[in-house]
């Protein structure tokens, strides 16, 4: 349990010195509710730290010597339901399910923006906070987690950057959401609920803007332009890219080589 005025005890997690440092500087933990109580560069050593403290938060990387990210929830959750939030550089999908299968509040991709881990601070410290004022004198900071709305998000976030990075690929909602074992008619729902637009539309969203690039940074001719942004018919890609942009690519280009 938090003493009214404590601040909430957080472990960070990652074997990359520089990552922790810059963690720990990213905001103001004291401001947010929370003070860094605990570093491990593994997740053997996380497990040493919380076998000697209690902790009402853990953020821990993936890929680590020793024992990795996924591991050491797996092991914490046999003992505990304190939130875990996972940051790590791999963009993969696998890791996305298996943390998901274990209740982790927020998935952050690296570098961390200062914005994403401050809404998951305001989010713990809501369900820490609501926790404390009803709990059981259990002497330990429990949540409930599988319905949290955290999960949400990470997911939403995954499937965004899926498509930031796959862009040239064929995509299809069905494909992204066998990956999470989730329903895609679920999942299409999910994400247009949390970012305003359907899966579809953010795609198109994604791939023009990337053309927008090409076609103003390069000299590549236009089919090549279109190939790259994942479409293979040409007269596809003119009708999409007039429409979004309300001019057809070459004019676009002309454009862009005037007024520079």
């Amino acid at each position: 349990m938090k003493l009214p005025n404590e601040l909430y005890a957080v472990l960070l997690v990652d074997d990359e010195p520089g990552a922790i440092k810059s963690l720990k500087y990213l905001l103001d933990w004291e401001q947010a509710g929370f003070r860094i109580a605990g570093e491990a560069a593994n997740g053997r050593q996380a497990l040493e730290r919380l076998a000697e403290h209690d902790y009402a938060l853990i953020i821990t990387d993936i890929r680590m010597p020793e024992m990795e990210g996924i591991d050491l929830i797996a092991a914490i959750r046999e003992r505990s339901d304190v939130p875990v939030a996972i940051m790590s550089g791999y963009e993969d999908f696998s890791y996305a399910r298996a943390a998901l299968r274990f209740g982790v509040m927020d998935y952050l991709l690296k570098p961390a923006e200062e914005d994403d881990l401050a809404k998951l601070l305001v989010r713990v410290r809501e369900d820490l906070d609501k926790r404390s004022e009803h709990a059981a004198p259990s002497g330990q900071d429990r949540v409930t987690l599988p319905d949290d709305p955290g999960n949400e998000r990470g997911v939403v976030r995954f499937v965004k950057q899926w498509v930031k990075d796959h862009y040239a690929s064929p995509l299809t909602l069905k494909g992204i959401a066998s990956q999470l074992f989730m329903n895609s008619a679920y999942l299409g729902s999910l994400f247009k609920t949390q970012t305003g637009i359907g899966f579809g539309e953010y795609v198109l969203q994604v791939r023009m803007e990337k053309a927008k690039e090409i076609l103003a940074g390069t000299d590549l001719k236009v089919y090549e332009v279109a190939s790259a942004v994942g479409y293979n018919d040409m007269d596809w890609f003119y009708e999409k890219f007039k429409r979004y942009t309300g001019v057809n690519p070459g004019d676009y280009r002309s454009n862009k080589d005037s007024a520079g």
